[in-house]
Order: C-alpha cells, then sequence, then structure tokens
C-alpha cells in the first residue's frame, strides 16, 4: 500500500504557501493538483510570508520570503498626521513608513523624521504666542479693564497703581513665555 504525498497549495489572491495537504491515491497512482509543490516550503519568518515563486510560465517552482507588513500601522511621509493599518503582503508603499512622526512639525527626509530649524521656530513661536495669548486672557485683560473702570471712577491713583501692577504683569509674562530667536538664513 502507498503512502499519500504531501503537497502545498497557494492561496489565490496572496500567493501564500497553504497546507500540508495529502494526496489521494486512485489506482496506485498520487492525485494531487498540478499547481501545487510536493517540496517542504521555507520555515517561517517574523514579518515575512512564505509564497510561491513562479518559473517563466507561472508555475510554482519553489518558495521565497515576501514582507509582510499586514496590520501594522504606517505613516504616511508627506501627509504629516496621515496613517493607516497595512492590509496586503509586500514592500510598503512609496511614501509610507513604520516610523510615527514625533510632531506635526516633523517632515521626513527621505529615511528619517527631520525637525529643520525653520519650522522648529515656527513651532516654538506658535507655543509661545498660544501662551502668552492665554495669559493675557487670564491676568491682563482683568487688570486692564480694572484701571479703566477705576479711571472712569475717578480714583486716578488707585488707577496708577494699578497701571503699574499691569506693566508689571505684562513683563513677568514675556519673560516667561520669549518669543524665539529666528534662524539665520
Amino acid at each position: 500500500m502507498m503512502d499519500p504525498i504531501k503537497y502545498y497549495t497557494f492561496n489565490i489572491y496572496t500567493d501564500e504557501v497553504e497546507g500540508p495537504f495529502e494526496s489521494d491515491i486512485v489506482a496506485g497512482a498520487h492525485h494531487y493538483p498540478s499547481d501545487s509543490l510536493t517540496l517542504e516550503p521555507l520555515p517561517p519568518q517574523a514579518d515575512k510570508a512564505v509564497v510561491a515563486l513562479r518559473g517563466s510560465g507561472g508555475e510554482p517552482i519553489g518558495y521565497q520570503y515576501v514582507d509582510d507588513h499586514r496590520g501594522k500601522k504606517v505613516w504616511h511621509t508627506q501627509e504629516i498626521g496621515t496613517y493607516g493599518t497595512v492590509l496586503e503582503i509586500g514592500d510598503l508603499e512609496t511614501g509610507w513608513t513604520h516610523d510615527e512622526p514625533p510632531t506635526f512639525y516633523h517632515h521626513w527626509n527621505g529615511s528619517a523624521w527631520d525637525l529643520d530649524p525653520l519650522t522648529e521656530y515656527q513651532r516654538a513661536l506658535e507655543e509661545a504666542e498660544h501662551f502668552r495669548y492665554s495669559d493675557n486672557v487670564l491676568q491682563i485683560t482683568p487688570l486692564r479693564n480694572e484701571v479703566m473702570d477705576l479711571r472712569h471712577r475717578g480714583k486716578d491713583a488707585e488707577a496708577d497703581a494699578k497701571h503699574d501692577e499691569l506693566i508689571q504683569k505684562m513683563a513677568d509674562i514675556e519673560t516667561r513665555w520669549p518669543l524665539p530667536t529666528p534662524p539665520a538664513p
């Protein structure tokens, strides 16, 4: 009696190895699909898929490794903030990377995220202006209103004292949130 032969087929969408399956034995002959291989596939490797190596006629002649990033998060290198999940085997599409940009202000230099001096300056300027504005709304506006109210009621001496306090608070805010120095051209 003959023992069945192990054979391997390939996924019709990804060409990944499937199996093993056992051949049928009919009338003393092994029967298995003609587009399969009896050759043992390559051993599994991390982040790789084992797929068919095809001959010039499209027939399977062996196995090969292909990058497999499926299910992993990727970031677009030109559209900062755009990300997705890899759905297919193979190399990452051009313009995508596994590396998350550290900030919205970074740009892709072809192999890593960079922060150029002008972009860093713009980020620091936006941050300083944001905090200065917040402090102005919370501290300066109420004092300014109080100064105007005191002047309106004819309490000039109190208004002058509050105005001095106002000037000091404005200086404190500028010290706390200094504007960055622009990069050299």
